[in-house]
């Protein structure tokens, strides 16, 4: 975690599905069809699940400008996470320009906003950050991080 003058901590409702190399849920089957579609959409392969959760923020008072403690899934080569967003909302997901190897204070690269059935994939090294909706009473994602195979 990256903490800076922009970042506050808030709470999360989260549903693990697949987890220390377990099934977790029930709802797995339901979801991990997810990596037919990308590999089919993108050309993108699946050599192993890292872990996939369902992650839920709520509303909050924040400023549109401030987001959760900035993070990375996993700092190693070769790992994709893929965000997909169950509904509509607002509390967009921050993308940095920095991986987990710059030692530097980190720049937005991009804000992607939540749309239902909009994905957004990038290398798990990324540094990255969630927010919290201010409209809506919440926001939804499935959050998927994956090995792929070279």
């Amino acid at each position: 975690m990256k903490r800076d003058e922009r970042s506050y901590e808030s709470e999360q409702l989260v549903h693990a599905l697949y987890l220390e190399g377990a099934r977790r849920s029930q709802f797995f089957d339901i979801v991990f069809p997810f990596f037919y579609f990308l590999e089919d959409k993108t050309g993108i392969r699946l050599e192993a699940v890292e872990r996939i959760k369902a992650n839920m923020l709520l509303k909050s008072a924040e400023p549109d400008d401030k987001y959760n403690t900035p993070h990375i899934d996993v700092p190693d080569a070769g790992y994709k996470s893929l965000l997909y967003y169950v509904k509509d909302s607002d509390g967009d997901t921050f993308l940095f320009n920095e991986t987990f190897r710059d030692k530097k204070a980190l720049t937005i690269n991009k804000r992607v906003s939540p749309k239902k059935g909009k994905a957004v994939i990038f290398d798990s090294s990324t540094w990255h950050a969630s927010s919290n909706p201010r409209q809506n009473q919440n926001r939804v994602v499935l959050n998927l991080i994956f090995k792929v195979k070279p």
